[in-house]
């Protein structure tokens, strides 16, 4: 039996680059992708970035956390998350979605949360990222800081981080690479 998947893409929704994510991962895991824009009920493609940001951070994080709760009725194995979408999984994870790894990759707002879920988790950020959370943050947590290198916010949109995203997952499940 394969393990779950589910990929949340970050707040411009599933473009290109995640097709990397989707090719490295295809063979080991049953994988569903997320649009969080159409998650959040944002479905205007008009929209300029700030416009996209307001949105989800006027309501539409919650929207997407209940309607990935809605729409997950069985236990998954794995999140992974970029960006908003991480923090969508987060919060989806607090509502109750049963989930046993979650892998957020540049969930910058997380730095407002106060609860934790209760599963195994991984947050990575690039270490140029001047809104992750900070180190008292994680430590309130319990949580290891992973930070890539002289990398920025979206250091996760290449296809040479996404070999590196996805291996960290694939150890995780005592999948050898190929």
């Amino acid at each position: 039996m394969r393990h779950s998947l589910i990929i949340i893409s970050d707040m411009l929704g599933c473009r290109d680059w995640m097709n990397a994510y989707e090719e490295y991962l295809r063979d080991p895991f049953e994988i569903k992708i997320y649009d969080a824009r159409k998650l959040a009920g944002i479905t205007t493609s008009q929209l300029v970035r700030e416009d996209i940001h307001q949105r989800f951070v006027g309501g539409g994080i919650e929207t997407a956390a209940k309607n990935l709760l809605q729409a997950e009725k069985k236990t998954t194995d794995i999140i992974l998350g970029f960006s908003v979408g991480g923090t969508i999984a987060w919060r989806s994870a607090l509502l109750g979605l049963d989930v046993k790894y979650l892998l957020l990759v540049s969930a910058t707002r997380l730095r407002y949360e106060n609860q934790k879920p209760d599963c195994d988790m991984d947050l990575i950020y690039g270490e140029l990222d001047t809104f992750k959370p900070s180190h008292t943050w994680f430590e309130s947590k319990g949580l290891k800081e992973i930070n890539i290198q002289e990398a920025p916010h979206d250091w996760y949109m290449q296809k040479s981080n996404a070999k590196k995203i996805t291996t960290k997952i694939k150890e995780k499940y005592g999948m050898n690479e190929t």
